[in-house]
């Protein structure tokens, strides 16, 4: 009797083995699992992030050609703005619905412009670059020319700008024309007028010269 309790013992202690054994296989197996598909994520992701950055890498380091753009308005009166440095004052774009109204241009008369005045009030230096559209380029001069008339003409200057005003220009290049009134002011205390008219045509020669070089 008692033998046959051991064996009955032993088999049942065998069991519950086996089925440990078991749990463990599956838990083993789940847990290689699981980390395998964690490291497969891992692996897909880190690719995928390092494609990403190649693409990124890549198409920041492909440069784009810069156009040829020598001959077009903005470009024109950079030249200019660079030639003066500081003393360059017109820092305000004119709006282009305010083109017409300001300087007599219609935009049947270009096809393109770029306008810029200072914000302060009691500065009068103006830079406008036009290329006109074909056979416009007369109307165009005419009236950049009327513009220079109005300023020229204004009782109202301040003493400061007079000579600065009467010494600005209109320039004309085949269809491109510029007007220009800028540069430094003369601040000598015991200058004569003449002095004062040559320091201030010598100033928008600057201008003149950095438009002529665009052609």
């Amino acid at each position: 009797m008692k033998k046959i309790i051991c064996i009955a013992l032993m088999a049942a202690m065998t069991a519950i083995a086996v089925t440990a054994c078991g749990n463990n296989g599956t838990a083993d197996t789940t847990t290689a699992a699981t980390t395998t598909e964690a490291t497969t994520e891992a692996t897909t992701e880190a690719t995928t992030t390092e494609a990403t950055s190649e693409e990124t890498t890549s198409d920041t380091s492909v440069s784009e050609e810069t156009p040829d753009t020598s001959s077009t308005t903005d470009v024109v009166i950079a030249k200019i703005r660079e030639a003066y440095g500081e003393n360059y004052l017109p820092n305000m774009l004119v709006p282009g619905d305010m083109i017409e109204d300001m300087f007599g241009l219609t935009e049947d008369m270009y096809n393109a412009i770029t306008a810029e005045t200072p914000m302060i009030s009691t500065h009068v230096d103006t830079v406008i670059v036009v290329e006109a559209k074909e056979g416009q380029a007369d109307a165009v001069e005419a009236a950049l020319n009327a513009y220079r008339d109005s300023k020229v003409n204004d009782e109202m200057q301040y003493p400061m700008n007079v000579a600065k005003v009467n010494a600005s220009r209109v320039v004309r290049n085949g269809n491109f024309v510029a007007f220009i009134l800028a540069g430094a002011y003369d601040d000598r205390q015991d200058a004569t007028d003449e002095e004062r008219a040559v320091f201030a045509e010598e100033q928008t020669q600057i201008g003149v010269d950095a438009f002529n070089s665009c052609f």
